[in-house]
């Protein structure tokens, strides 16, 4: 009897479990750059182009290589350069899709880098999500910073106004360098705080840069996601 009575509540439970677990967020754009194109010395994810360089600085070096299990990764490495990788996403608004997700590993950072100062403002990694178009762009960025506090942020502009940004910290030097991070951020939420706006139409560009502290960096991404919510 004591035994029939367990089965039942151990039946109740798996049950119950299942009804209560969280249901998965779908998936609506993904990218794990596992379609590629030559660019030069680059081998580059398809339908994505070099961009964010400035005149007289050296160019950001991108390339996808092959990680130990097979699966492309996007290697990014910068030797006092600057630049990023952009792609429009026309499939995704962030009315319905507002989360992004992905996967990322610093492997060197900017020795002093500090987003907090113009003279220090070098990351191994960003991702930007950008929206609008060539003279009234808005950005929201997520950094691996070096120095700077985590849960850190910082809007600025420029070109008079047609390119404006706020980036928020969410990894820095307190983290493992060669170690995998999956980090999420609901970017229309921080589109509607920071812009009073929710972009229908977006574009993704990682980026790294090592131009004002002199230095070099190196990072990787595995892939990179929008979900519902």
């Amino acid at each position: 009897m004591k035994k029939n009575i367990f089965c039942v509540a151990w039946i109740i439970l798996c049950v119950c479990s299942i009804s209560y677990a969280a249901p998965k967020k779908t998936v609506v754009w993904k990218s794990d750059f596992s379609q590629t194109a030559k660019s030069g010395e680059m081998t580059l994810p398809k339908g994505w182009e070099i961009s964010g360089t400035k005149s007289g600085v050296n160019k950001s070096f991108f390339n996808v290589v092959k990680a130990d299990n097979g699966t492309n990764l996007l290697h990014m490495s910068s030797e006092k350069a600057r630049g990023g990788l952009l792609h429009k996403v026309k499939s995704v608004d962030l009315n319905k899709a507002p989360i992004i997700r992905w996967k990322w590993k610093a492997i060197k950072l900017p020795e002093g880098g500090d987003g907090r100062f113009d003279e220090k403002g070098d990351q191994a990694i960003e991702i930007y999500v950008i929206s609008g178009g060539l003279l009234n762009q808005k950005c929201i960025v997520y950094t691996w910073e070096t120095e700077t506090p985590k849960n850190a942020s910082k809007s600025f502009s420029i070109f008079m106004g047609a390119f404006k940004a706020k980036w928020f910290c969410v990894r820095n030097k307190t983290d493992k360098l060669n170690h995998w991070y999956i980090d999420e951020r609901n970017v229309a939420e921080d589109f509607k705080n920071t812009y009073g706006l929710i972009p229908d139409e977006v574009a993704v560009m990682p980026y790294c840069k090592s131009d004002m502290t002199q230095t070099s960096t190196e990072a990787e991404l595995a892939w990179i996601e929008f979900l519902k919510k």
